[in-house]
C-alpha cells in the first residue's frame, strides 16, 4: 500500500519539478519506474477476473496505440511529454489490482485518499497565502491571478479535495451526532483550501451532489431502481444548466465572487459557450482518416488567442485525444460503470452492512461529480481525475468479485428488487444460508 500512497503524493502534493533527471521530473520518474514494477507482477498473479477489468483494459489498448501513432508522426516532442504524464496515470489500476483484493484494502484505501486530500487542501491554503510558491516549474501548483483582491490559486491535489468532500457526504446521515461532527469537521478543513482555487464547477458539484444525497436519504430507500436512476439524471442535467445558465449559476458562483473570474480568452465570463467553441476548435483541426480514427494525441490547437493541448469538454476530449476508436472503448467502459452503479446500489441501499451501504452511495455521488466535472476539464487526459476514475472502477469491480465468488444459496440476485446482498443479520427464523429474498 505504500506505493499506492506515493503515487497518490506524488500526483497532489509532493514538489518534485525542481528536481530532474535527464530531463524527466523527478516524481514522473517514480511513478514510471512503479508502474513498470507493478504491471510484471500483474503478468504473473493468477487471479482470473478479466470479466471484470476488461473494459478498462480495453481503454488502456487505445491509450497506448494513440501516444505510438503520435510517436511515428513525428509530433511535438515536448507535448508528447507533458500528455504522458497525465495519461501514463491508466496505470493506476495495476497497482489497485495488485494491492487492494478486498473491501477491507480499499476502504484503507480510502481512508489514505482522504488523508492525501486533506493534505492537498492546507498545501492549497499555504500556496493561496504564498503565491510567490505557486511556481509550475517547482510544483504541479499554478497562480492565476487575482478574485476580489485574493490570489487564485490552481494545484493537482485540488482534484482530490472535491472528490474527497463528495464522497464524505454519504456521512452526513449517520445518526451518530460525534461521528457527523467529526465529518463536517473533515468538511470544513477540505472546503477551506478548495475556496482559493475558484472553480466554479467544483461547487456547482457539491451543491447537485449534496442535493442527491438528501434526496435519496430522504425518499429513495423504499422506491423504485428507476427512482435512483433518475434522480442521477436530474442531478447532471441540473449540474449542466447551472452552469449554463447565468440567472441560475449567479446563486452559487456570485456568493464568492467567482462571476469575476474572466479570463482573457473567455467572452464576456461566459465560461460555457468559450468551452463549446474551444471544442469545436479542437474537433475542426482534426484532418484525415487516421486522426479520426486514433485522435490527435500530443497536438497544440489554438482558439481565440489561446492555445491549448487538450479540450476542456472531457467527453469531446476522449474523441479528440483517442479517435473514433477511444470513443467506442470508453464508451464500453462508461456504460459498464454505470450499469454496475446503479444496480449496486439498488442492490446494498438497505444492506445490514454499514460500510457497503454508504459506499454504494458515495459511488454514485462521485460518479455523478466526475460526469460534471468533465465537462469542465479535460478529465479523461488529467492524471489526479484519470485515479479517481481508477478508483472508481476498482471498488465497483471489487463487489463485482465478492458476488462472483458468493455461494449459491447466498442472497445475491442482481435482477431482484428484494435482495439483501452481504446482509449479516438474516431475518428472524430463517437460518443463516437459506436467507430468502421473498
Amino acid at each position: 500500500m505504500i506505493w499506492l500512497l506515493l503515487i497518490l503524493s506524488l500526483n497532489a502534493v509532493i514538489p518534485t519539478k525542481w528536481l530532474r533527471v535527464a530531463g524527466v521530473p523527478l516524481g514522473d520518474g517514480i511513478s514510471i519506474a512503479v508502474y513498470g514494477l507493478y504491471l510484471m507482477r500483474a503478468c504473473v498473479t493468477r487471479r482470473r477476473v478479466g470479466q471484470v477489468y476488461w473494459p478498462w483494459g480495453l481503454c488502456m489498448i487505445v491509450v497506448t496505440i494513440s501516444p505510438l501513432i503520435a510517436l511515428l508522426a513525428n509530433r511535438d516532442a515536448e507535448v508528447l511529454v507533458l500528455t504522458l504524464r497525465q495519461t501514463m496515470h491508466y496505470l493506476f489500476i495495476v497497482l489497485l489490482f495488485v494491492e487492494v483484493k478486498t473491501l477491507k484494502h480499499y476502504r484503507a484505501l480510502l481512508s489514505m485518499y482522504l488523508g492525501v486530500a486533506l493534505v492537498s487542501s492546507v498545501a492549497l491554503q499555504v500556496y493561496h497565502k504564498f503565491p510567490e510558491f505557486a511556481n509550475p516549474q517547482f510544483a504541479d501548483a499554478s497562480f492565476r491571478g487575482l478574485v476580489a483582491g485574493e490570489p487564485r490559486i490552481f494545484t493537482s491535489g485540488a482534484g482530490y479535495v472535491l472528490f474527497a468532500a463528495v464522497g464524505l457526504m454519504v456521512l452526513l446521515s449517520e445518526s451518530n451526532l460525534l461521528r457527523v461532527g467529526s465529518v463536517v469537521a473533515t468538511e470544513a478543513v477540505l472546503l477551506s483550501g478548495l475556496v482559493w482555487t475558484f472553480i466554479r464547477v467544483f461547487f456547482v458539484v457539491l451543491v447537485v451532489c449534496l442535493f442527491v444525497h438528501v434526496t435519496l436519504s430522504v425518499f429513495g430507500r423504499r422506491r423504485s431502481r428507476r427512482f435512483a436512476v433518475s434522480m442521477c439524471s436530474v442531478a447532471i442535467v441540473l449540474g449542466l444548466g447551472v452552469q449554463s445558465s447565468s440567472s441560475v449559476d449567479s446563486l452559487v458562483v456570485r456568493l464568492g465572487g467567482l462571476d469575476k473570474v474572466v479570463m482573457a480568452y473567455e467572452e464576456n465570463g461566459d465560461t460555457v459557450a468559450w468551452r463549446v467553441a474551444e471544442a469545436t476548435a479542437a474537433l475542426e483541426s482534426m484532418q484525415g482518416p487516421l486522426e479520426a480514427a486514433f485522435g490527435k494525441f500530443a497536438s497544440r490547437f489554438g482558439h481565440l488567442d489561446y492555445v491549448s493541448i487538450g479540450v476542456h469538454i472531457g467527453w469531446i476530449g476522449i474523441y479528440y485525444h483517442f479517435g473514433a476508436v477511444g470513443v467506442v472503448a470508453f464508451g464500453i467502459m462508461v456504460f459498464t460503470l454505470m450499469r454496475r452503479l446503479v444496480r449496486q446500489y439498488w442492490a446494498l441501499r438497505n444492506s445490514g452492512d454499514r460500510f457497503l451501504r454508504l459506499l454504494v452511495r458515495a459511488h454514485l455521488l462521485l460518479w455523478i461529480a466526475f460526469t460534471l466535472v468533465a465537462f469542465g476539464g479535460g478529465s479523461f487526459a488529467s492524471g489526479g481525475t484519470i485515479i479517481m476514475l481508477a478508483i472508481l472502477w476498482h471498488g465497483t469491480s471489487l463487489i463485482e468479485v465478492e458476488r462472483m465468488q458468493a455461494p449459491s444459496t447466498a442472497p445475491w440476485r442482481m435482477g431482484e428488487t428484494r435482495a439483501l446482498y452481504w446482509n449479516p443479520r438474516p431475518r428472524i427464523g430463517i437460518a443463516a444460508g437459506q436467507q430468502s429474498l421473498s
